[in-house]
């Protein structure tokens, strides 16, 4: 925000460290707080589930072009499931590797083909020209992946089990995404406008790493 400040020429302009300091005098009850993103997460064990190489003719994050891993152009995506309150439904998020452009759907199951459906929605607006990479982990509700190249001529591949960090894009997106949807949040209270506000409200959120300018702006 104090970035955005200065790139905007604006009247009033207030450092980082001031905000901060803001933040940090307030009661960790109050809103906020609350609203701020959460440091760490704990290691997960492997859970059945999981997608078997020979069985999806799975292609490695390793052999992805380099041209996606460096960031350089627009189109390569990093696509995930966020769970809702347990047992209610999912968000699905992607995310643009190079901007930081989201789309955001939702599902009631994981179910495999339900998944590449949302999928299918969520791009229905993206030129194919913007569509060339997807960047998976390995869940089963991703196991139909090849009906995505089916639909979109795009080239798919996985991250390595228990490497959150190779999809640092759409993990930090996720994250961003909890200050709206709370674990604690059942599905059936979230409608897709509000998912769409939300998408925008990130979109439109400017960024450091692009000279404050906002994802919706670069993508578009």
């Amino acid at each position: 925000m104090s970035g955005a400040l200065v790139e905007e020429e604006a009247a009033v302009r207030i450092s980082h460290q001031t905000i901060y300091k803001y933040l940090w005098s307030l009661d960790a009850k109050h809103p906020h707080r609350r609203a701020m993103r959460r440091q760490g997460r704990h290691h997960r064990k492997q859970k059945p589930g999981f997608i078997r190489n020979q069985a999806a003719n799975r292609v490695s994050i390793h052999d992805r072009p380099a041209v996606a891993s460096a960031r350089r152009r627009i189109g390569d995506w990093e696509v995930d499931l966020v769970v809702c309150k347990k047992g209610t439904g999912y968000l699905v998020t992607a995310v643009d590797r190079m901007t930081g452009y989201v789309l955001i759907g939702r599902c009631r199951t994981k179910a495999t083909r339900l998944v590449m459906d949302t999928i299918r929605k969520m791009f229905s607006g993206v030129p194919i020209s913007q569509i060339k990479t997807m960047t998976f982990d390995n869940g089963t509700e991703f196991f139909y992946h090849r009906l995505l190249t089916k639909w979109f001529q795009v080239k798919v591949y996985f991250a390595d089990p228990y490497c959150s960090g190779q999809r640092g894009t759409n993990e930090n997106t996720n994250g961003l995404l909890r200050q709206y949807f709370s674990k604690g949040l059942a599905y059936a209270s979230i409608s897709w406008q509000r998912v769409a506000q939300v998408a925008r409200l990130l979109n439109s959120r400017p960024r450091k790493r692009h000279g404050y300018q906002t994802p919706a702006f670069l993508f578009e």
